[in-house]
């Protein structure tokens, strides 16, 4: 909800400006039909103003877009289909679930606006098309302009839109002409066109498994020949058959502010500014700050300073912070700037500990959880190793696909997946770079 309030506050200025421009170019519509001796009804002068403040709020919220669309990392032009709904299924967020619902909605008034007055005409199918053509036309101006990026995935839903509002508008014409059947027919094509968001909703609750850092697919299929070493071979063909996944407690937006409360309380400061997203908080007091991930939870505190990457001085600087390492917690140095300590499952407690001290300050990734045993993931064979990379279905990256893929060692990490969910990933190593393949529930 806080979500969608945001969207609709940032739009408000827009709409109101669309008010404005659609009022007048109304006046100036009856204007012109007043010299042509045209003289239209209560119903139809209504009809009228609302096109035109429609039109005008389609122009200023798909094309101007108040501040502008930032293209960094992005495309023009996405010939993805579904790329938004297999996103949707994978991880459920607020954010995905209203633009997928209101790039459906948004060109539901068209739809039903614009087949009122074909009435009962042969030609009111007319509208079907005329939408598809408006829903192009602002993917073409936003890619000219850019505006934003033009994604067959909008195409899509816009023309959704579109046939859910010629729906509703069949179904008040059946509904005034007691034609029943047709009314039901067309109450159930509303609904089916409303219908994919949700249904992609629900597929993404049927499975344990969320996102992960460690999970994305997509990526560039491994055409090149794939070796293993004896050393990869061995773990992967000699090691245990299952590896138990666990769920954790989640937290909420209370726990992230008592978080942050009591660490800003330990600089003497306090919450002064909160950033809320999807799966995160972004509390800050002073120079320093706390972000809070809901699903585990994972905690990242940030405070200034310096720090000798010892083990002995990261623990002691953590526990003043009120972060206790357990002492099976393994200790590893990442480079100059960067450690971590990792507690391997035990089936109570796990996760990992990173701290980095680049720029003149101190930032601790504290992600150790309470864990319950909820489940088992089958381990890969080589054959599934080599089919899961040739489909492009790894995390990670490497350099060209068309190489020889040469893996050196392998390995099992565990990683916190959105919802809630610490579970193994087999990771591949090659060279500077490691890939992870998600195992399967055994």
């Amino acid at each position: 909800m806080q979500t969608f309030l945001y969207y609709f506050r940032s739009a408000l200025p827009l709409l109101a400006a669309a008010a404005v421009l659609g009022a007048a170019a109304y006046f100036i519509a009856l204007a012109v039909l007043k010299r042509r001796g045209r003289c239209l009804s209560g119903a139809w002068k209504l009809h009228l103003l609302v096109s035109c403040v429609y039109v005008l709020a389609l122009f200023m919220l798909l094309i101007v877009r108040g501040d502008g669309f930032s293209l960094d990392g992005y495309g023009w032009l996405s010939l993805d289909l579904f790329h938004e709904y297999r996103l949707l299924v994978r991880e459920f967020t607020p954010n995905g679930f209203i633009n997928i619902g209101m790039n459906i909605l948004i060109f539901v008034p068209f739809g039903f606006l614009f087949a009122l007055p074909f009435g009962e005409s042969r030609r009111r199918w007319l509208v079907l098309p005329l939408g598809l053509l408006a829903t192009l036309a602002v993917e073409a101006v936003q890619l000219a302009a850019r505006s934003g990026v033009a994604d067959v995935d909008d195409v899509f839903n816009n023309f959704l839109g579109v046939a859910c509002g010629f729906a509703l508008a069949r179904l008040c014409m059946n509904i005034r002409a007691r034609r029943a059947s047709r009314s039901v027919l067309c109450a159930l094509a509303a609904l089916l066109c409303l219908a994919p968001p949700f249904a992609a909703w629900g597929i993404s609750g049927l499975s344990d498994y969320g996102a992960s850092d460690y999970e994305s697919g997509g990526r560039d299929p491994v055409t090149g020949e794939i070796s293993f070493s004896s050393e990869a071979l061995d773990f992967i063909e000699g090691g245990p058959e299952t590896f138990a996944y666990y769920s954790t407690p989640g937290g909420t937006l209370a726990d992230a502010r008592e978080c942050a409360s009591e660490f800003f309380a330990r600089f003497g400061g306090a919450i002064e500014s909160e950033e809320l997203y999807d799966s995160l908080a972004y509390l800050r007091g002073g120079p320093n700050y706390v972000t809070y991930n809901y699903a585990g939870p994972v905690i990242e505190y940030c405070a200034g300073g310096s720090l000798e990457l010892s083990e002995a001085a990261v623990r002691a600087l953590l526990g003043e912070w009120g972060l206790g390492i357990p002492e099976a917690a393994e200790f590893e140095l990442l480079g100059e700037e960067s450690c971590r300590f990792t507690l391997y499952p035990d089936g109570r407690l796990g996760g990992t500990v990173s701290v980095d001290t680049h720029g003149g300050a101190v930032r601790a990734g504290f992600a150790l959880f309470e864990l319950s045993e909820a489940g088992s993931s089958a381990m890969l064979t080589r054959a599934d190793c080599e089919a899961l990379l040739r489909r492009g279905a790894y995390g990670g990256w490497i350099e060209s696909a068309g190489e020889p893929l040469e893996i050196s060692s392998a390995a099992i990490e565990y990683d916190l997946d959105s919802k809630g969910v610490y579970r193994p990933f087999l990771r591949l190593d090659s060279g500077d770079r490691s890939l992870y393949l998600s195992l399967p529930e055994a």
